[in-house]
């Protein structure tokens, strides 16, 4: 009987340990990350309308203002944070950067579809297919640090998920 409940506390320590281990993400880097994914959620809808035809000379001005926006919510962050962080934070913090350059380079490569598009109502098919495909590569690579982000969340808590991000 000793024996099944020792066993039986040693199972229940070795849960409540591991429950442990994870942290609760400060919201300042909550806020970092959710600014981050706002963007993305943007840059999706503004690649729907390039493609679909529906995008015009304003859409380069909008990609414009979200590579923008990227870089202040990024560079906010950084130039703010006056708490120390551990550094489980830190590396955390350095693959959010990472997946930041990636997305602003997946952005800025779709306003540059979007101007040539604008200015020629010719934009030669082959072109067209090759700006096609190195989009494609840049977003594997933003989805990429995406699934290392997502690895590396899966060691906090996150307490203010906002409605978009279920």
């Amino acid at each position: 009987m000793t024996k099944r409940l020792t066993i039986s506390l040693v199972f229940i320590s070795i849960i409540f340990s591991q429950n442990n281990e994870k942290i609760v993400l400060k919201s300042e880097i909550q806020e970092y990350l959710f600014s981050t994914q706002t963007i993305l959620h943007d840059f999706i809808k503004i690649e729907n309308k390039v493609f679909n035809q529906s995008g015009n000379s304003r859409t380069s001005k909008v990609l414009e203002s979200t590579v923008k926006m990227l870089l202040k919510n990024k560079n906010d962050f950084h130039r703010s944070k006056n708490r120390k962080f551990n550094i489980k934070e830190k590396k955390l913090i350095a693959q959010i950067d990472n997946y930041t350059i990636e997305l602003k380079n997946a952005i800025s490569h779709l306003k540059l579809i979007s101007i040539k598009k604008n200015e020629s109502t010719s934009y030669l098919v082959s072109g067209q297919s090759d700006d096609k495909e190195k989009l494609e590569k840049l977003k594997k690579s933003f989805k990429n640090e995406g699934q290392r982000l997502n690895a590396l969340l899966n060691e906090f808590i996150l307490t203010n998920i906002p409605v978009m991000a279920h």
